[in-house]
């Protein structure tokens, strides 16, 4: 069986035009962009998925104008 883990990491960034031109530099464009999306979760009776410190597996829809996800 194949494990999929996520890991997204955020930074305030305190020099957001340097990142950008350093961006811009090594031929990454800016996007604009914006999508709505919506996140619901489902937590089974018998087990709380989210009640780890790290959670490892989840049930969620995500919807967005564009299409509709089970993960």
């Amino acid at each position: 069986m194949n494990k999929y883990q996520e890991i997204e990491v955020k930074f305030s960034l305190k020099n957001l035009e340097e990142v950008e031109q350093k961006l811009n530099e090594v031929g990454i464009q800016k996007q604009n962009f914006v999508e709505y999306q919506k996140d619901t979760y489902f937590i089974p009776e018998h087990r709380n998925f989210l009640e780890p410190k790290i959670v490892s597996e989840w049930l969620r829809i995500r919807e967005t104008p564009y299409y509709a996800s089970l993960n």
